[in-house]
Protein backbone atom coordinates (compact mmCIF):
# COMPACT_ATOMS: atom_id res chain seq x y z
CA UNK A 1 0.00 0.00 0.00
CA UNK A 2 1.38 3.35 -0.92
CA UNK A 3 1.74 6.09 1.91
CA UNK A 4 -1.09 7.69 0.15
CA UNK A 5 -3.47 5.43 0.35
CA UNK A 6 -2.30 4.52 4.24
CA UNK A 7 -3.50 8.17 4.42
CA UNK A 8 -6.67 8.34 2.81
CA UNK A 9 -7.92 5.39 4.55
CA UNK A 10 -7.00 6.49 7.89
CA UNK A 11 -9.22 9.61 6.70
CA UNK A 12 -11.92 7.35 5.39
CA UNK A 13 -12.11 5.34 8.74
CA UNK A 14 -11.23 7.95 11.65
CA UNK A 15 -14.99 8.79 11.94
CA UNK A 16 -15.71 5.30 12.60
CA UNK A 17 -12.99 5.26 15.27
CA UNK A 18 -14.34 8.53 17.13
CA UNK A 19 -18.61 6.32 17.13
CA UNK A 20 -16.76 3.19 18.21
CA UNK A 21 -15.17 5.39 21.32
CA UNK A 22 -18.38 6.96 22.18
CA UNK A 23 -20.10 4.04 22.17
CA UNK A 24 -17.52 2.00 24.47
CA UNK A 25 -18.81 1.01 27.82
CA UNK A 26 -17.43 3.23 30.45
CA UNK A 27 -16.46 1.19 33.72
CA UNK A 28 -19.34 1.26 36.39
CA UNK A 29 -18.08 4.10 39.10
CA UNK A 30 -20.48 2.56 42.01
CA UNK A 31 -21.79 -0.16 43.53
CA UNK A 32 -25.53 0.60 42.71
CA UNK A 33 -25.02 1.19 39.00
CA UNK A 34 -27.70 -0.68 36.95
CA UNK A 35 -25.03 -2.30 35.33
CA UNK A 36 -23.20 -4.31 38.12
CA UNK A 37 -26.55 -4.29 40.43
CA UNK A 38 -28.78 -5.75 37.21
CA UNK A 39 -26.11 -8.06 35.68
CA UNK A 40 -27.81 -9.70 33.03
CA UNK A 41 -31.10 -7.48 33.26
CA UNK A 42 -29.28 -4.58 32.22
CA UNK A 43 -27.51 -4.25 29.14
CA UNK A 44 -24.99 -1.47 27.72
CA UNK A 45 -25.86 0.50 24.57
CA UNK A 46 -24.17 3.54 23.64
CA UNK A 47 -22.72 6.49 25.76
CA UNK A 48 -21.05 10.01 25.05
CA UNK A 49 -20.83 13.15 26.94
CA UNK A 50 -24.64 13.73 27.48
CA UNK A 51 -26.45 10.73 28.14
CA UNK A 52 -25.99 6.65 28.85
CA UNK A 53 -28.19 4.17 26.81
CA UNK A 54 -29.41 0.77 28.90
CA UNK A 55 -31.62 -1.56 27.65
CA UNK A 56 -33.70 -3.65 31.13
CA UNK A 57 -35.03 -6.66 30.12
CA UNK A 58 -37.01 -7.88 33.14
CA UNK A 59 -39.09 -11.33 33.23
CA UNK A 60 -42.31 -11.94 34.97
CA UNK A 61 -41.44 -12.23 38.58
CA UNK A 62 -37.85 -11.10 37.83
CA UNK A 63 -36.33 -8.32 39.96
CA UNK A 64 -33.56 -5.53 39.64
CA UNK A 65 -32.49 -4.92 42.96
CA UNK A 66 -31.54 -1.54 44.61
CA UNK A 67 -29.53 0.96 41.74
CA UNK A 68 -29.82 4.46 41.26
CA UNK A 69 -30.10 6.74 38.37
CA UNK A 70 -29.78 10.15 37.21
CA UNK A 71 -32.23 12.18 35.54
CA UNK A 72 -33.35 9.33 33.15
CA UNK A 73 -36.19 8.43 30.58
CA UNK A 74 -37.35 5.24 30.07
CA UNK A 75 -39.22 4.08 26.30
CA UNK A 76 -41.25 0.94 26.59
CA UNK A 77 -40.30 -1.93 23.57
CA UNK A 78 -42.51 -4.53 25.08
CA UNK A 79 -44.89 -3.33 28.11
CA UNK A 80 -45.71 -4.86 31.03
CA UNK A 81 -46.15 -4.43 34.65
CA UNK A 82 -43.81 -3.14 37.34
CA UNK A 83 -43.77 -2.30 40.98
CA UNK A 84 -41.07 0.45 41.35
CA UNK A 85 -39.59 1.04 45.18
CA UNK A 86 -37.89 4.27 45.17
CA UNK A 87 -35.52 4.26 48.18
CA UNK A 88 -37.27 5.84 51.22
CA UNK A 89 -40.65 5.64 49.32
CA UNK A 90 -43.81 3.80 49.15
CA UNK A 91 -44.02 1.16 45.64
CA UNK A 92 -45.59 1.82 43.00
CA UNK A 93 -46.76 0.01 40.36
CA UNK A 94 -46.68 0.93 36.85
CA UNK A 95 -48.66 -0.43 34.11
CA UNK A 96 -46.66 -0.01 30.93
CA UNK A 97 -47.83 0.00 27.57
CA UNK A 98 -45.48 -0.93 25.05
CA UNK A 99 -44.33 2.45 23.40
CA UNK A 100 -44.76 4.51 26.16
CA UNK A 101 -42.06 6.96 27.38
CA UNK A 102 -41.69 8.12 31.37
CA UNK A 103 -39.42 10.80 32.44
CA UNK A 104 -38.13 10.12 35.90
CA UNK A 105 -35.89 12.51 37.91
CA UNK A 106 -32.84 11.29 39.25
CA UNK A 107 -33.61 8.75 41.91
CA UNK A 108 -32.53 5.39 43.90
CA UNK A 109 -35.06 2.51 43.55
CA UNK A 110 -35.62 -1.48 42.59
CA UNK A 111 -37.62 -2.99 40.53
CA UNK A 112 -39.95 -6.21 39.90
CA UNK A 113 -42.02 -7.52 37.17
CA UNK A 114 -45.25 -7.79 38.76
CA UNK A 115 -46.95 -8.63 35.98
CA UNK A 116 -47.46 -11.84 32.92
CA UNK A 117 -45.22 -10.72 30.26
CA UNK A 118 -41.61 -9.96 29.97
CA UNK A 119 -41.09 -6.16 30.10
CA UNK A 120 -37.99 -4.52 27.51
CA UNK A 121 -37.06 -0.36 28.22
CA UNK A 122 -34.44 1.39 26.84
CA UNK A 123 -33.41 3.37 29.68
CA UNK A 124 -31.98 6.91 28.72
CA UNK A 125 -29.60 8.58 31.92
CA UNK A 126 -28.80 12.05 31.50
CA UNK A 127 -25.63 13.22 32.35
CA UNK A 128 -25.15 16.76 34.05
CA UNK A 129 -28.23 17.54 33.78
Amino acid sequence: MTRLSAVALAVLLSPLAVFAADTMPAAPTNSLDPLVVGKGSYIFKSEDSDARVLEVTLKPGQKAGLHQHPKHIAYVIKGGELKLTEEGKEPQTMKLPQGAVVFLPAQKHSAENTGKTTVKILVVELKGK
